[in-house]
């Protein structure tokens, strides 16, 4: 889940520097890649994916 936040945040950042301009669209995705890498890297959601790792 660690890579679909940054690949969103990198997808992202790319098209806006491509189109060279910056929509509320852009904003709300930039947002929720932040909330996605937030809330994997959570000490209770890396045990989870720890315990089942191993």
């Amino acid at each position: 889940m660690l890579y679909v936040g940054f690949g969103q945040l990198i997808w992202i950042s790319v098209q806006t520097y491509m189109m060279n301009s910056v929509s509320a669209v852009h904003l709300v995705y930039t947002g929720l890649a932040l909330a996605i890498l937030i809330a994997t890297l959570l000490p209770s959601v890396r045990k989870v994916f720890l315990e089942q790792a191993s």
